[in-house]
């Protein structure tokens, strides 16, 4: 296996890139690898809005922690799941980071509702 340069292509499609020959296969290369780090680094902030209103309002009044939990748990199992097969990371990466994001809003909710029995919120955590 080649490494990639900035993550994108191979030394050896770069070479040819860099000779003007635009092999069909580094072409491909290159889009591929790179839609996949545009996705990741969308992933990245697809939560952020609702994060930041959360924090700006100091309330979570209208959002259900269920939705939040649900996400949580499916996001995270996907993650396991495709961690356990031993996929690239760059094939569930976006999921990663999706995950990470639902677990800052559960936290949120459970900051900003606390109401709510805690036993039910650290079990939820650990599974």
């Amino acid at each position: 296996m080649s490494s990639k340069v900035l993550g994108l292509v191979s030394q050896e499609c770069l070479d040819k890139f860099m000779a003007f020959d635009l092999e069909k296969s580094c072409v491909t290369e290159l889009m591929v690898n790179g839609l996949n780090m545009g996705v990741m680094a969308g992933a990245l902030a697809v939560k952020l809005p609702q994060i930041i209103k959360i924090l700006a309002n100091k309330s979570v009044k209208g959002i259900s922690e269920a939705s939040f939990a649900l996400e949580f748990i499916a996001s995270s199992l996907f993650c396991i799941y495709n961690m356990l097969m031993r996929h690239p990371f760059a094939a569930w990466g976006e999921m990663f980071f999706i995950s990470v994001q639902c677990m800052i809003q559960l936290i949120l909710f459970w900051w900003y509702a606390p109401q709510i029995d805690i036993l039910p919120r650290v079990l939820l955590m650990n599974l």
